[in-house]
């Protein structure tokens, strides 16, 4: 099915806002000087909380944008799972000589806690795809591997090009009027 010109030469709708404008790298180094502080500077038991922590703000800054994109997103609450998740795991508690139905229910808790950050990744996925493949089609594809391994990296390496362009398209707007 053919697309309009104005579709095809202007696939970025002003009516959407654009993407977090952020390089990809800065994120990791900013992660990387979070995991090095952490190490240095907090009591080994609290490491794990802390990093968790401490990298949470991306991942609801990004699902609270998305929200603007589309307002029925799933990502937020899927994203405050599994921030939950992280920090039940990451304090939860280890008793001595736990009987068999704890270890059970431990054993089902943890697989639970462990694939909620990964369902709130996938969700975080589809829900750009539908995005950027309909409401603004720019055939937008996110490798399921490399979501799975890069996650918010990953994302933000596709939205800042977005960023860009949808920047260089409101520049050649405003330079035609």
């Amino acid at each position: 099915m053919d697309q309009p010109s104005s579709t095809i030469n202007n696939p970025y709708s002003p009516e959407y806002p654009a993407p977090p404008n952020v390089r990809w790298a800065v994120l990791f180094a900013i992660w990387i000087i979070i995991v090095i502080l952490t190490e240095l500077f907090v009591p080994r038991p609290l490491w794990r909380l802390v990093t968790v922590l401490a990298f949470c703000p991306w991942p609801l800054y990004l699902c609270l944008w998305m929200r603007k994109l589309d307002p029925k997103s799933k990502s937020l609450f899927w994203v405050l799972a599994g921030i939950a998740g992280e920090v039940v795991l990451a304090e939860f508690p280890v008793r001595h000589n736990p009987n068999t139905f704890m270890i059970a229910l431990v054993i089902v808790l943890v697989i639970i806690l462990f694939a909620l950050p990964v369902v709130a990744i996938f969700v975080i996925r589809a829900e750009l795809q539908k995005h950027y493949n309909g409401h603004e089609p720019i055939g937008l594809h996110l490798d399921p591997i490399a979501t799975f391994a890069f996650s918010f990296f990953y994302f933000q390496y596709h939205l800042y090009d977005i960023a860009q362009a949808k920047k260089r398209q409101a520049e050649e707007n405003l330079e035609k009027h």
